[in-house]
This record gives structure tokens, sequence and C-alpha cells, in this order.
């Protein structure tokens, strides 16, 4: 089961990813950090799981060691990241989500202006 939430969380990840970098979204030296330390445990963590659900009680002594093990290195990654504050870099006046944004706002605004049209028309004899 617990193979499973880790699963889980590495498709959450990665979504968050995909979502930063589908909309231009500038990510400073603290978020890459945590990022790349959570990816670390994340992907240990599946592969320790894997090969503990198929080499099962052979693969107990190294589990022991393996998990805090990749433990340890995603703390000293968060460590190393957020030792000192860097602040997010400023975002591009013409990113996507901005003229996503944008053409949602219009869109509205057309829709509303065509629907006021049509109830006064309707309203009035």
């Amino acid at each position: 089961m617990e193979r499973d939430l880790r699963i889980v969380q590495s498709a959450l990840l990665l979504g968050l990813v995909d979502l930063l970098s589908y909309y231009a979204v500038p990510i400073g030296k603290n978020l890459k950090g945590m990022i790349l330390g959570f990816g670390i445990f994340l992907g240990t963590s599946l592969v320790n799981l894997t090969a503990r659900s198929y080499f099962g009680d052979a693969f107990q002594k190294a589990w022991t060691y393996i998990q805090p093990l990749s433990y340890l290195v995603m703390l000293a990654v968060w460590v190393a990241a957020l030792w000192s504050y860097a602040p997010a870099p400023e975002t591009a006046a013409g990113s996507r989500l901005e003229t996503s944004y944008q053409t949602l706002l219009s869109a509205t605004r057309r829709r509303f202006a065509s629907t006021r049209t049509r109830v006064a028309r309707a309203i009035r004899p």
C-alpha cells in the first residue's frame, strides 16, 4: 500500500512540475531544491519498495539501511537548497498564464454581452 501511495505522490509531483513548466512559472533555487529532494526520496522509495516486494525477506536487511539513507540524502538536498533564502525570479510580462487568463476573460466578456443582448430582446415586446 505504501508503494501505491508513493506512485500517486510521484504522479502528482510530475503533474505539478508539468504545470509549472507549461505556464512558465519561474522557479527559484529554494523550490527547485525542494522538488529535487522530494523527487529523489520518492524515486528511491519506489525502487526499494518494489525490490522489497519482489525479493521478500532477503531484501529486508538492505532495506533497513537504504530507506534511512535515502531520507538522509533528501534532507541534505533540502538543507543545501534552503540554507539561505533566494527570492523567486520575477515573472515575464508575457507569460502563458497571463495570456491564458486574458483570453478567458475576453471570451467570458463577449459571452456575457451576447447573453445580455439576447435577454434584453426577449424582455422587450
